[in-house]
């Protein structure tokens, strides 16, 4: 966790856990989720587009981005260390909940700078 990234903090309506989320990504985080996003896919660069990403692949990248980004758990004056059997573990709606906003701090990676800041 980089203290100097500034957070949110996002609250799970169903099972009441405070989940305290950077704001962007380091560049080597974004890579990092890259490596991830490539290893089954093609990349063309002169189009800068992805094909036959696969599902998993996908699915993968969400799980390791959710990892990396989220800082902190809590619920009342507990704090809960992140797992992945933590994450599966959630009811649907805050999965689906905290996979939303992961996905736009994930998705904001690749915006340039003038797009992030009116996202």
């Amino acid at each position: 966790m980089n203290p100097n990234i500034p957070s949110i903090e996002l609250a799970l309506p169903e099972t009441g856990y405070v989940v305290k989320i950077q704001k962007w990504l380091t560049i080597g985080q974004s890579r990092e989720l890259q490596r991830v996003m490539f290893g089954d896919a093609s990349f063309n660069p002169a189009e800068g587009k992805m094909s036959d990403v696969k599902l998993n692949t996908f699915l993968d990248m969400q799980e390791k981005a959710a990892g990396i980004i989220i800082q902190s758990i809590t619920k009342g004056d507990e704090t809960i260390s992140f797992t992945k059997e933590w994450l599966d573990s959630l009811p649907i709606k805050d999965g689906n909940l905290l996979y939303e906003k992961v996905n736009e701090v994930t998705g904001n990676a690749s915006l340039s700078e003038d797009a992030r800041k009116k996202s």
